[in-house]
């Protein structure tokens, strides 16, 4: 597929490449020399900080045309003097299904976006740290805002906490009726309030303020009453980041909400961006959130009586060599009182069921990530495990059939299986053959059958054991 830019922006979606007419980026890469884009590059929205490809610019047989390839990221950022909008490929119902999942939501509140007609963030990764910023809030509003005791001076008819004899000496002699003196309370954390504020500020602008004010009611007006409303700069935030009531057991939990509030001022002010030329826009990595998404969705579904859902189980290999390495499944499931395990990792790559040409290559099954995820399966099963199944989860957009992705037998031990499956989000289609869109209530009916297909997994397994 060809695009022609304009206005040196371009629309991309994650993981995919295109054809792009575009003379500045032609120039860069004219001479055969391809142009990776890292993380290094942007403000990422993500628990992990390593240094991974965002696209790659090559070169193309045809002048003033690259070739763009994409990876696990969308948001927007700029290179170049060009713009790059990355969106979700598999579009925003499940990435709002996504969001709430992981963030312990309601996916009905995002519903907001079909009853207002006020401006909404084009930019997907703005768009998630909003919806991030609003309800870890609300969920932290019934402690109200950080406070610490600060040292507060008095000048009046009543003594408050104990005489400031130095000021008492200076003001109040001779004796005029009013006492200086000092006292310790609890006060709300400027910085703290400040930086709220002007992440609240900016979410309203940006199109939520109907949201903000029906779920922050209380602490949208304890904010906005107690906050200078001065620009919050770098430093504002840094105080306001590293402040010792933060510390404190009571409001350790605002840390990340400062953290998303830091995230939503920098953008909007670009004062960092002047500082570093290099952080020119914010995205986020959706593989991670898919990996993150699917543990919270097995969690909530196996962890009851005796089974434990971990989220990359660490494990360390050759420790006392040079070449020691650690290995980590996205998700393992295991039973506590015995030693039952099912092991996979999650791939937020398309999975369409297609089948190698017969010349080593696996179609959709990527060849590393084929080999991973038995390299894992064979160090539980070494261990000791009974290891009942493992393989590799997707969002899938081919036509899913339990028979051709499911195998019965694990290198030829019939008592583990090996599967590819995931999420279904195959479109079906209307009586005049048109494609169907998918609900967010499609989206959680095509969950649960997920999550029933595993468990039959462990019912067979038991069954079998008798």
């Amino acid at each position: 597929m060809k695009i022609i830019t304009v206005a040196n922006r371009i629309a991309l979606k994650d993981y995919s490449f295109i054809t792009v007419e575009n003379k500045k980026l032609y120039k860069l890469v004219k001479n055969g020399a391809n142009l990776l884009l890292d993380t290094s590059i942007c403000e990422v929205v993500s628990d992990k900080k390593e240094t991974k490809p965002i696209l790659e610019i090559k070169n193309s047989s045809v002048e003033n045309e690259v070739i763009i390839t994409t990876f696990g990221y969308v948001g927007r950022f700029s290179y170049a003097g060009v713009t790059f909008d990355i969106t979700y490929r598999f579009g925003e119902k499940l990435l709002d299904r996504m969001i709430s999942a992981v963030n312990d939501f309601d996916v009905d509140v995002l519903e907001y976006e079909a009853k207002s007609s006020k401006k909404q963030s084009d930019n997907l990764a703005m768009k998630i740290l909003y919806l991030n910023f609003i309800f870890k809030l609300k969920k932290l509003s019934i402690m109200g805002v950080p406070k610490s005791y600060e040292k507060i001076e008095h000048h009046d008819t009543k003594l408050r906490g104990q005489i400031d004899i130095n000021r008492f000496m200076q003001k109040d002699i001779p004796f005029n009726g009013k006492i200086a003196s000092t006292s310790y309370e609890q006060v709300y954390v400027q910085e703290i309030v400040d930086v709220l504020y002007s992440a609240l500020q900016i979410v309203e602008k940006n199109g939520l303020k109907e949201l903000i004010t029906r779920k922050l009611f209380q602490i949208r007006n304890l904010i906005y009453n107690h906050s200078t409303q001065v620009f919050v700069n770098g430093g504002v935030i840094e105080k306001a980041l590293h402040h010792k009531s933060i510390q404190n057991s009571l409001y350790k939990e605002f840390k990340p909400v400062l953290e998303i509030a830091s995230y939503i001022i920098s953008y909007e002010n670009k004062f960092e961006y002047k500082a570093n030329n290099t952080l020119n826009g914010l995205i986020l990595d959706v593989s991670l959130l898919w990996e993150s998404y699917l543990y919270k969705l097995l969690k909530e579904a196996f962890e009851k009586d005796e089974w434990v859902v971990l989220h990359e189980d660490t494990n360390e290999l050759y420790k006392e060599q040079f070449y020691k390495r650690t290995i980590k499944p996205d998700i393992v499931i295991k039973n506590e009182t015995s030693k039952e395990i099912l092991v996979f990792d999650a791939k937020s790559k398309s999975m369409k069921f297609t089948q190698g040409l017969g010349d080593g290559s696996y179609g959709d099954l990527d060849r590393s990530d084929f080999f991973q995820i038995n390299t894992y399966m064979t160090y539980y099963d070494k261990k000791g495990k009974e290891v009942i199944a493992g393989g590799l989860l997707y969002p899938i957009e081919g036509s899913f059939e339990i028979e051709k992705s499911h195998s019965d037998d694990w290198f030829d031990s019939p008592n583990t299986k090996f599967i590819v499956d995931g999420i279904d989000l195959s479109l079906k289609k209307d009586s005049e053959d048109k494609e169907i869109s998918l609900t967010l209530k499609n989206i959680q009916e095509r969950e649960d059958a997920f999550i029933e297909r595993l468990k039959t997994l462990i019912i067979s397994n038991n069954d079998a054991n008798r």
